[in-house]
């Protein structure tokens, strides 16, 4: 079988909006500050456009607003809209909206450790000197879709005569800051699951456990018996010997979650000598025009690819510094088939 790859493609084109809205006279911060701040990234259009490829998309049960935006749902699978052309990012947002995610607003939250085959589940901001790493995301937090995908023949019928895939075929990412770098996505078909970080050429991963300052007070957080506090986790966790002799505050405006210091008296976390959990990320050059995510299945006449998209909290770029910022994610996806 010789495997070939036809010039239709479709694009998921995402442009967002970093906004914060401060609850109380504290500064906020865009991470991991949920109990004074509401911080979230906008969604202001999304549009998913097809050539010779038609999208659909899966909304819960009671979803009746297919004709506004131009849908039509499919006679044998309920809850799942063919669009007539490109789905709009109106339609696009407001079932996610429906189903219950972020809609045109995300806030961080966290992978957790992840690894290439293990499973993932967002979880939720840590508080203040609490670190239960089993509080799950609430799903208004971040973005989830389901996509289905069908070839269509010149005539427009469905195109059973090849075995094809959809793939990635390519990633362009804009912005006015650096808060790009903690976008994920975790795209996920029959044939392969990936976290993806789509501004990021390479893979690498992000740390997802050490010290914070969620306060926002200039000192990273500290327990009763004056021990720095390890949020998220660690697979290995060491503190200095001796208490720290104090450092000199950063100013207000340069304070963020992530680079606070240890007070005077204070036992600071070894960071050289811990081992803090990783989560693992793919970039852009492992996995544009790569494998294929899911095959096209003529028994249904559809292939699918779900996506979560959501904020990693614990990249350093996730603060304060990115608020009121923006950038435009552009995915296009591809059909491969083999004869």
């Amino acid at each position: 079988m010789k495997r070939k790859t036809r010039n239709r493609i479709l694009g998921i084109d995402l442009y967002i909006l970093i906004s914060l809205s401060v609850i109380g006279s504290l500064a906020g911060t865009l991470a991991w500050y949920d109990y004074v701040t509401r911080a979230g990234i906008h969604f202001h259009g999304t549009a998913v456009k097809g050539a010779s490829l038609q999208i659909g998309i899966f909304a819960d049960d009671g979803f009746v607003n297919e004709e506004e935006y131009q849908l039509e749902e499919d006679p044998d699978v309920e809850g799942l809209y063919w669009a007539r052309n490109d789905i709009s990012s109106d339609a696009l947002l407001a079932i996610s909206e429906f189903n219950g995610y972020g809609g045109k607003k995300l806030s961080p939250v966290t992978s957790g450790s992840y690894s290439s085959g293990s499973i993932l589940a967002l979880k939720a901001c840590p508080f203040q000197l609490e670190n239960n790493l089993n509080r799950v995301a609430e799903k208004k937090l971040y973005n989830y879709m389901q996509f289905a995908f069908r070839p269509l023949t010149d005539e427009g019928n469905v195109d059973l005569e090849h075995t094809y895939g959809i793939r990635i075929a390519d990633f362009e990412v804009t912005s006015s800051a650096s808060a790009e770098n903690s976008l994920r996505l975790l795209v996920t078909g029959s044939e392969k699951e990936a976290l993806i970080a789509p501004h990021i050429d390479e893979s690498s991963y992000d740390l997802v456990g050490g010290p914070l300052d969620l306060n926002l007070d200039g000192y990273l957080d500290a327990d009763s018996r004056g021990h720095e506090f390890l949020y998220g986790e660690a697979d290995n966790l060491v503190y200095q010997t001796t208490p720290s002799q104090g450092e000199p505050l950063l100013p207000i405006g340069e304070r963020t979650t992530f680079n606070g210091v240890t007070q005077k008296g204070v036992y600071a976390i070894d960071r050289e000598a811990s081992t803090f959990a990783k989560a693992e990320y793919v970039g852009k050059n492992d996995i544009v025009k790569g494998d294929v995510f899911s095959h096209f299945d003529p028994t249904v006449g559809y292939a699918m690819v779900d996506m979560t998209v959501f904020l990693e909290g614990w990249n350093l770029s996730c603060n304060d510094h990115a608020q009121n910022s923006f950038f435009n994610l552009d995915i296009d996806f591809e059909l491969v088939f083999e004869s």
